[in-house]
């Protein structure tokens, strides 16, 4: 827009040049000048410091201009025009007065007339220009947001289908170690102790009787442990505490006394599963063979460990024969680093230790069986 303006401005100062007398060369001269720093202010300069320098050049020359011609005088309207879009306010003050002192009072109405409509558009102009350029870079930058927004999603839908991915393959692993820690087992002493059996049924009868006899009972055990073990796949309604609170709720053998201290914000989903399986399996052995009519149960969250206790005052044995539950008890801690240490002389007792950090190994604690 400037463009046009500017172009009106050269383009009467010309014409009203040219039909009140014969322009002189030096009067051409000026003109091309003055034309010439415009051309390259427009087209060519990109600096803000060297762009005043020449509107003040050109200023000059303009007044020059006058001295030979009085008309000269209007192309300073292009010059107020330049100090208001460089944002120069106080250079409209001494065009104002030349242009006072060079036409006279007579004729300084029009003048500075001239001078306000150039500022006043040039205000305008300007104006406009950087509102464009702002929208442009808004714009712009909302580009860039969405664009950086739309890999986000896209990273987060990858992410999405990888935790789901790792967390069906933990799973089916979880599945399949439950499975072999305790039906597995089972069934494979129980397949033992048929094929005994059949071997014995000719030579002793008696024997082979009781081995058939112990099948049953253990392949009764087995279907226990197999219900037990598909009710622990189901996947859990509550978690963190509510849950090992819920399992204690609905063990209906005898009083659980459950007690527990510290951030349970600091155990991992799989130490939380491992203290589950070990409650559970706990209470199982307890209904099964303690004869007991309280179980102390306490849980204490500490910066480095976790120690898990369990006690019944049941009638307790002086050796103990560690089935297919204690011992994947004690391989469920040994695989996250944790340790076991098991009393039967009073009642049946439990220690674990369990880290916080995944260690591998851990620190045996036998022999441990004080509170």
């Amino acid at each position: 827009m400037h463009y046009i303006f500017k172009l009106l401005i050269l383009i009467y100062t010309i014409f009203k040049m040219s039909i009140s007398y014969e322009i002189s060369p030096t009067e051409i001269i000026i003109l091309l000048v003055v034309i010439s720093f415009d051309i390259y202010r427009e087209k060519y300069n990109k600096h803000e410091a060297l762009d005043i320098i020449i509107a003040l050049i050109e200023a000059t020359l303009i007044a020059v201009g006058a001295r030979y011609n009085s008309l000269f005088i209007i192309l300073l309207a292009i010059g107020a025009y330049d100090f208001i879009r460089v944002r120069i306010y106080f250079l409209i003050i001494p065009i104002l007065l030349f242009g006072f002192f060079t036409l006279g009072l007579n004729q300084f109405g029009d003048f500075s007339l001239l001078i306000v409509l150039s500022c006043f558009f040039s205000f305008v102009t300007t104006s406009l220009k950087e509102k464009e350029t702002n929208y442009k870079e808004s714009y712009d930058r909302e580009r860039q947001y969405r664009y950086d927004l739309e890999q986000s999603r896209i990273k987060l839908i990858n992410m999405s289908k990888e935790i789901v991915y790792i967390t069906e393959v933990k799973e089916r692993n979880r599945i399949a170690r439950e499975i072999h820690d305790t039906v597995g087992h089972k069934i494979a002493g129980v397949l033992l102790q048929l094929q005994a059996s059949f071997k014995l049924r000719t030579k002793d009868n008696e024997k082979s009787d009781k081995l058939l006899k112990d099948s049953i009972e253990n392949l009764s055990d087995t279907l226990i442990v197999l219900r037990n073990t598909v009710h622990n796949i189901k996947p859990k309604d509550k978690v963190g505490i509510e849950y090992i609170k819920e399992i204690i709720h609905n063990f209906s053998f005898c009083t659980v006394d459950f007690s527990y201290k510290g951030d349970f914000n600091n155990i991992s989903p799989n130490n939380l599963e491992v203290i589950s399986l070990s409650i559970k399996e706990a209470l199982t052995n307890a209904s099964k063979h303690s004869q007991a009519d309280k179980i102390i149960i306490s849980i204490d969250v500490y910066e480095k460990f976790i120690r898990l206790f369990i006690k019944d005052n049941g009638t307790g044995c002086e050796n103990i024969k560690e089935g297919l539950g204690i011992s994947g008890m004690r391989e469920r801690l040994t695989n996250i680093g944790g340790s076991i240490s098991i009393d039967s002389r009073d009642g049946f007792m439990i220690v674990a230790i369990i880290p916080i950090e995944n260690i591998q190994g851990g620190v045996r604690i036998e022999g441990t069986y004080s509170r």
